[in-house]
């Protein structure tokens, strides 16, 4: 299909996202112009896969650099959207797909995740606090609802007893932080041990298992709603009162290191 017919059908598609959610971080559907330059660009890592149906463009994947400066050449922001009618028809192997493209471009990190999730929670009835780290400025993903704030960064301890669901990539200091003070969690593991420490969790009970690669800011809304709906209640964790946990006994860590007997003293 020629480029000057995958405009508008690309726009058509982008357009209702920029209108009815966040997930964008668009307030107004960009020019022709944006999208043509995207198509056309050369560079590695670099890419617009486009899904056709007969005449029709269904759907579209597209990979672009995240930040101009030069320490983020091999970091790529990536996203993945469909026309209405084509939801649920299994086009998330687009991003699959999308993705062993940035492999053989010798991309590094892909960024696209962050999005969805604060897309996802935005619409609940609840207070969201995201953490992106010291490398991401919050103001880079736009103006939020005024039930989100966005920071860098926010201490675990003080944060943790006020939470009745986490949601993390599964990271061992992430889920360590939750179940120490009774927090459910719903998990997106990317890499690394974090699949083993989801799959660990899911069989206790504990979290509910998101895939990263085809999970939707609907999927997360759902999954968060579940967990919460579950009502997954750790050993000790104060439930009259939401919000306000209490670490379960046996994972009192500084508890039960200050209930412990001091070392023997070191051998001479």
């Amino acid at each position: 299909m020629p480029i000057a017919a995958i405009l508008p059908a690309i726009a058509s598609i982008y357009g209702p996202a920029v209108g009815t959610s966040v997930a964008t971080f668009d307030l107004t559907d960009p020019p022709n112009s944006d999208w043509k330059h995207k198509i056309s660009s050369s560079v590695s890592g670099d890419h617009v896969l486009v899904v056709e149906d007969g005449p029709d463009v269904v759907g579209y994947a597209y990979s672009g650099a995240f930040r101009s400066r030069p320490a983020y050449a091999q970091t790529r922001e990536t996203s993945v959207y469909l026309a209405p009618e084509a939801v649920g028809a299994g086009l998330g192997t687009l991003l699959s797909q999308l993705l062993s493209l940035l492999r053989t471009d010798g991309i590094h990190l892909v960024v696209a995740l962050f999005s969805r999730v604060v897309a996802g929670h935005s619409q609940l009835d609840a207070n969201i606090v995201v953490t992106v780290g010291r490398e991401i400025d919050p103001a880079e993903l736009g103006k939020q609802p005024t039930n989100v704030r966005i920071d860098r960064f926010v201490p675990r301890q003080d944060l943790l007893p006020h939470c009745d669901v986490v949601v993390s990539h599964a990271g061992s200091g992430s889920v360590i932080g939750a179940l120490a003070f009774g927090v459910p969690l719903v998990l997106l593991p990317m890499g690394a041990g974090q699949p083993l420490n989801s799959d660990r969790c899911q069989s206790l009970g504990v979290a509910r298992v998101l895939d990263p690669l085809t999970v939707t800011s609907s999927d997360i809304r759902s999954g968060v709603a579940e967990v919460l709906r579950a009502s997954i209640h750790l050993p000790g964790r104060r439930t009259t009162n939401p919000g306000r946990n209490r670490a379960p006994a046996h994972l009192r860590r500084r508890h039960d290191v200050d209930r412990s007997p001091p070392p023997d003293p070191p051998v001479p």
